[in-house]
């Protein structure tokens, strides 16, 4: 029988401030699994966002300007429209450029909000909620040997995953996102019950695909 190194007893993950870091980590993988089929799109992405970017002051100024020209454009459309609306036939010019401006000034306001919500929360909610993963039986417990992950429940061996089938492993400040075999599993480093966190980042760095986030 193999020794094993690490181990962690998982516990379900029911902290908030857990799902910022889990829609990074599924953010990352998404990218990097993309650079992987179209690298010749991410090159190019990679260029532009090499480019130097204002400075935040620069662009929340421009934000404000955004919006400001967006209540211009949307008080002088409503002025042009609603006579052009009344007499379509006698002022089709003034209702179309109503119609124009009201548009312009309803697209400044939605390019003068800034993005706050990542789009992969909907995915790290469902992953919170699932708390102990997909492996069945009370809180399942994950063996890390030198060839193998393998994955206990109830005190029986469920799935044993070789490090060659690991997809990526990322860390975050509290969480260990292993991605394999269509599955995603998220360790809590709190949870580790074997080993040391300091010497199981080497490790993962020998076996797998390891990035932090």
């Amino acid at each position: 029988m193999e020794q094993i190194i690490f181990s962690f007893l998982a516990k379900p993950l029911e902290k908030e401030e857990l799902l910022p870091q889990l829609s990074r980590a599924l953010e990352k993988r998404t990218q990097l699994l993309s650079r992987e089929k179209i690298p010749g799109i991410w090159a190019l992405t990679d260029r532009l966002n090499a480019v130097e970017k204002a400075p935040e002051a620069v662009l929340r100024s421009r934000r404000i300007r955004s919006r400001i020209w967006g209540v211009i454009c949307l008080l002088l459309g409503i002025f042009l429209f609603v006579p052009g609306l009344m007499k379509p036939q006698e002022l089709l010019g003034p209702l179309l450029m109503g119609a124009i401006a009201i548009g312009a000034g309803i697209g400044a306001f939605f390019r003068g909000r800034k993005r706050k919500r990542n789009p992969f929360d909907k995915a790290a909610a469902r992953l919170l909620e699932q708390g102990k993963g997909d492996i069945p039986g009370s809180l399942p417990e994950f063996r890390f040997s030198s060839e193998a992950l393998c994955i206990f429940a109830e005190g029986k061996e469920q799935e044993c995953i070789p490090y060659a089938d690991f997809e990526f492993v990322f860390e975050t400040e509290d969480l260990f996102l292993l991605t394999y075999r269509e599955k995603i599993t998220a360790l809590h480093k709190e949870s580790i019950s074997s080993g040391r966190i300091e010497d199981f980042h080497s490790f993962l760095q020998e076996k797998c695909r390891f990035h932090r986030v």
